[in-house]
């Protein structure tokens, strides 16, 4: 590898996470905040509203997690698993899941980027 990749590796690996933590933060507080948009989505999905409370106690704790680098990785990896559950509420509410596949694929250069580095 060439001696300035490295530093750039790192640079997009932060700005990817700060990206992803912010997005997260704001999706997680606008479901825990109760919000009318929030509870009419997760019902037309078929959930009930207690479930966006979950789900947003998730996103906000997995955003602060990003920031952790020892531990980025399974954060990125428990917050896959809440876009697979997106892509399948939309494929089911017959809308496009082109959004939660774009940050799928984020979260997984993320998991990938902090997966755990074996000495």
């Amino acid at each position: 590898m060439a001696e300035g990749s490295g530093g750039a590796k790192n640079i997009a690996t932060w700005v990817l996470t700060v990206l992803l933590a912010a997005l997260f933060a704001f999706a997680g507080f606008t479901k825990v905040s109760g919000a009318v948009e929030v509870a009419s989505a997760f019902m037309k999905f078929g959930y009930p509203v207690w479930f966006s409370y979950i789900i947003g106690a998730i996103e906000i704790g997995c955003a602060l997690l990003l920031f952790a680098p020892r531990v980025a990785a399974y954060a990125a990896g428990l917050l896959i698993l809440v876009m697979f559950g997106a892509i399948v509420s939309h494929l089911r509410a017959g809308e496009s899941p082109l959004t939660p596949v774009i940050v799928l694929v984020l979260l997984i250069a993320v998991a990938f980027l902090r997966r755990p580095q074996t000495a």
